[in-house]
């Protein structure tokens, strides 16, 4: 049986491994009052991706197909999906598919 505390504390590793953190010494010289987009490195296996766009009010993730063939996922993972995307330009696209990544 799993207890509340045991609970909290499974969360709590799976908070831990999985937090972003800010430091003042990285800020850019505009300072904390910037609007610019927040990019994050992630770590996939023994593989970096830089410059991940991390955008909280979108509706989907989107990973490029290079980025994928690059990191070495198995292509036999990615989903079919009938979903239509917006651009920003407002056009609609078809997607390749979908998958799952633990990052």
């Amino acid at each position: 049986m799993t207890t509340s505390e045991t609970l909290a504390s499974t969360i709590g590793r799976i908070v831990e491994a999985n937090k972003i953190s800010f430091h003042d010494d990285k800020l850019s010289a505009e300072g904390a009052g910037h609007n610019k987009a927040l990019h994050i490195v992630v770590k996939y296996g023994d593989k970096i991706v830089t410059r991940v766009l991390i955008d909280g009010g979108s509706g989907c993730n989107i990973c490029p197909f290079t980025t994928l063939r690059d990191l070495g996922v198995n292509m036999g993972e990615i989903r079919e999906s009938r979903v239509k995307v917006r651009a920003f330009d407002g056009e609609q696209r078809s997607v390749i598919g979908e998958i799952y990544l633990t990052l």
